[in-house]
């Protein structure tokens, strides 16, 4: 991207030209130490590519503390219950419900990996069954994640 300031206002800002299109860079710009005073092209970085919803899940990632802190907050296990999931592995009652909509086969396997969980993954095979049991929608799942990396 390439930004040439086009004239100076008579208030010390700058009216700079970028990518075809005017823009108004002032004193708080972080810009305007770049322009003030020089007349020759400004080379920016390029901007950072704009992540699809499947790319910023795959991207999600909140450990066990996280997740019990952020889901009792929500109202989607009591304290206790998110106190001994990660002191001790004990599954909360969300879990257990994801876990009995499985097939049976596939339960053991379910009930180890989310007991002994210190890291939840957005994508995680198991997220779609205990978004399912507390009947959340994706938006609010994101959110939880959300409320989860804040702590």
């Amino acid at each position: 991207m390439t930004i040439l300031a086009d004239f100076r206002r008579e208030d010390g800002s700058y009216v700079i030209t970028v990518n075809g299109l005017p823009y108004h860079v002032t004193a708080e710009d972080p810009l305007f130490s770049a322009v003030d005073g020089s007349d020759a092209p400004l080379e920016l970085p390029p901007e950072a590519p704009v992540l699809s919803i499947e790319e910023q899940r795959a991207a999600m990632s909140l450990t066990d503390l996280q997740f019990a802190m952020a889901a009792a907050g929500l109202g989607l296990m009591t304290t206790a219950e998110a106190e001994a999931w990660v002191a001790r592995g004990e599954l909360p009652v969300l879990a257990l419900t994801a876990i009995s909509a499985l097939p049976e086969a596939e339960q053991p396997f379910a009930r180890i990996r989310f007991a002994g969980a210190r890291t939840i993954e957005r994508l995680d095979p198991f997220m779609p069954a205990l978004q399912a049991a507390a009947g959340l929608t994706d938006e609010q799942v994101d959110a939880l994640f959300a409320a989860g990396a804040a702590l």
